[in-house]
């Protein structure tokens, strides 16, 4: 069992790096080298968000930098669209330095503007950064209830890999509470709904999910059964990116 779990573990951390890292840098340069020649246009504006979002991991400084710089085309632009990216993205750079009522002050700004431009993916996209702050800062109910808000608007607009997140989510959070049978029932959603988005890798790690759920309460064979499914699908991806 403990074998299995070591296994996959180690199909993450490599399949990760090699794809998702490598990847980001690749996004980076293009972007940066697009950003020299932009005018000064929502476009520009685009850039410098997608560059602020690609630096959350490697680099606060230059995120923040690349924020501030679309924060101030924006409202020179009145674009609003902008506006609100920039904010989600300050919150998710906030989040991962565990600052987290700052985190949930540049959501709210996301949000109240996402609201007001009348735009329900960015809404749902917010309500679910939210949702990972309040988790992560110890207050399951306000997690809970912001995932569900999510949950609501993604099922309106039938955003499959949403919903599959929103259920996934939920599960975290009823896992950290130690409530097993609300975790099993939002991960097994999560599957449901990652399955028919075709999306492998979330599916491996919910099945994952499932296995974790189910050791914690010492039901080794179902949590066998589900670490053999999330092993399977890491290896074949591992295959496709060989």
């Amino acid at each position: 069992m403990i074998g299995t779990k070591l296994h996959i573990l180690f199909l993450i951390l490599i399949f990760i790096p090699f794809s998702a890292i490598s990847q980001n840098q690749k996004e980076i340069d293009k972007f940066e080298k697009e950003l020299i020649t932009a005018k000064e246009d929502t476009n520009k504006v685009v850039l410098l968000n997608q560059l602020g979002f690609l630096y959350r991991m490697s680099d606060h400084q230059k995120a923040k930098h690349y924020l501030d710089l679309s924060i101030t085309l924006s409202n020179k632009l009145n674009y609003k669209a902008g506006l609100c990216g920039a904010y989600n993205r300050y919150g998710i750079l906030y989040k991962n330095e565990q600052k987290y009522n700052d985190a949930v002050m540049y959501y709210n700004k996301s949000l109240a503007i996402a609201k007001e431009i009348k735009d329900e993916g960015r809404t749902a996209d917010v309500y679910n950064n939210l949702g990972n702050v309040y988790r992560n800062s110890g207050t399951p109910v306000k997690a809970v209830a912001s995932f569900l808000q999510a949950l609501k608007i993604r099922e309106k607009i039938n955003d499959t890999p949403g919903i599959a997140a929103a259920y996934s989510n939920m599960g975290f959070v009823y896992t950290d509470e130690k409530n097993y049978p609300k975790a099993l029932e939002n991960n097994e959603k999560a599957i449901l709904y990652y399955a028919m988005a075709g999306d492998s890798f979330e599916l491996a790690r919910a099945y994952g999910n499932n296995g974790y759920i189910y050791y914690y309460q010492n039901i080794f064979d179902k949590a066998l059964e589900n670490d053999k499914k999330a092993l399977q699908i890491f290896e074949e991806l591992g295959d496709r990116a060989a």
